[in-house]
């Protein structure tokens, strides 16, 4: 007992005196690190502060006779990854261009809106006009200005959505729901729908909003002023999956993966799994083609691929309900809460952050009231740092780029963006949201070309 007590002792002593000798040798290149994130954060957060940004409402017919597959072509403008040279991305802080695709209801007062850096005006125009020549575009005042986080008179709830498995699983699309199949709005599933209903449902003091933060995927490294995503070796090749990869490569939740990689590798997992065990005479495995597949694997093999060969899109989704304290209903929680189920299918979106506490928390209240007044400050402060994220679009950059509690940015189709945000013809008939006269309603004559 007391010979381990004392090798124990001599190894902590040993430990403690060779990290003291490397502290000289390793604490500069902590430092370096320190202030280079420092650093980076300032010229993005100067760089956010400068763009020039303003919000399109776009106003659809009532009868849409385009399929939901044109928003595809519409959203592709979005994949923007230009940043420019090295000086602008080291010094000046520039960043890869992101948008905001969002449906609000303010009042009951349903509208679509795309926030976007003024110099993609014409750029999302021209795209919109092209498919959907009988739609009108204009600029809006930002619906976000003005609303204050404030207890005292009015309540806000919120919540970002998070993916409940590898984001190279997809959620159900338009293209699941047949909706390529047959254009007339009689036969239409829309899984956006119940959300635009709900909308529309909200009374005149309370106000409902749904956010899509998007920007294109790029998984290219020294562009993101990022220590980590440099690659300090060769790439490699996996024998086995044939896929070429890096020691850090950003925006991959799985290290040194790319998101189309992120597929082949979840591909080549269904399919060595239900790859047939062959022997040869003495006992060893032998590559075998025998593949039995389960029922819906070949399927999903089949849709994972459609997926892949789409262009990608790194994506937050969030909502928020707000509404002045005499007039608050807890079933628009409820709705917030079911938002996204319509779109479930490999894969689903679900709650992350919220603006409240654990049942737990709120239970510790009940038993000790004493709490009760910390509680409802960590609520406020929740409520606070979400509307405020929401107003400023932001989480891809400063400044709520390091803030863990939300959720990281994931990455989807545009088949699957499309299906998130599109047009809504008279399948929905929701009376406040607004349409335009197509007989009327032309495309400017002066949309540059």
């Amino acid at each position: 007992m007391g010979s381990d007590y004392f090798t124990a002792i001599t190894g902590i002593k040993l430990a403690l005196s060779l990290m003291t000798s490397l502290l000289p040798f390793i604490l500069p290149f902590i430092l370096i690190a320190l202030i280079w994130k420092m650093y980076v954060k300032w010229r993005r957060l100067k760089f956010v502060s400068n763009v020039d940004s303003i919000l399109l409402e776009v106003v659809f017919p009532l009868e849409m006779e385009r399929p939901i597959a044109a928003m595809e072509l519409v959203l592709n403008v979005l994949g923007q990854t230009g940043f420019g040279t090295i000086a602008e991305v080291y010094i000046d802080g520039a960043i890869r261009p992101w948008f905001s695709l969002e449906i609000a209801s303010n009042g009951g007062q349903v509208r679509f809106y795309i926030w976007t850096w003024k110099k993609f005006k014409n750029m999302i125009e021209q795209a919109f006009y092209a498919q959907y020549p009988n739609i009108e575009i204009r600029q809006a005042p930002d619906y976000m200005k003005g609303v204050e986080h404030d207890p005292s008179a009015r309540y806000v709830w919120g919540t970002d959505y998070k993916l409940s498995k590898s984001d190279a699983y997809p959620l159900k699309t338009y293209i699941d729901y047949e909706l390529n199949k047959n254009p007339d709005e009689i036969y239409k599933v829309d899984p956006l729908t119940p959300i635009i209903e709900q909308l529309g449902s909200i009374g005149t003091r309370e106000k409902m909003w749904f956010q899509i933060l998007v920007r294109a995927h790029d998984p290219s490294g020294w562009k993101h002023a990022d220590l980590s995503t440099w690659s300090f070796r060769k790439e490699e090749t996996d024998p086995k999956t044939k896929i070429k990869k890096k020691i850090w490569s950003p925006g991959s939740n799985v290290a040194g993966l790319s998101w189309s990689d992120r597929i082949n590798v979840e591909i080549q997992q269904i399919i060595d799994k239900r790859t047939r065990k062959m022997l040869d005479a003495e006992g060893k495995e032998i590559p075998s083609s025998m593949v039995n597949f389960e029922p819906g694997e070949e399927d999903l093999i089949k849709t994972l691929r459609r997926h892949q060969g789409k262009t990608p899109f790194e994506i937050l989704v969030r909502s928020v309900y707000i509404a002045e304290s005499d007039v608050f209903d807890a079933g628009n929680i409820s709705a917030l809460i079911n938002y996204l189920r319509g779109f479930a299918g490999s894969n689903k979106l679900g709650l992350n952050k919220k603006t409240d506490v654990s049942d737990d928390v709120k239970d510790l209240g009940r038993i000790f009231p004493m709490f009760q007044s910390l509680i409802k400050k960590e609520v406020w402060e929740k409520q606070e740092a979400l509307l405020n994220a929401m107003k400023s679009r932001s989480r891809f950059y400063p400044p709520f780029d390091d803030d863990d509690s939300f959720t990281a940015p994931y990455v989807v189709s545009v088949e699957a963006l499309a299906t998130l945000f599109h047009p809504v013809g008279s399948v929905s008939g929701t009376p406040s949201l607004e349409r335009v006269d197509a007989k009327r309603s032309q495309p400017p004559s002066n949309l540059p070309f």
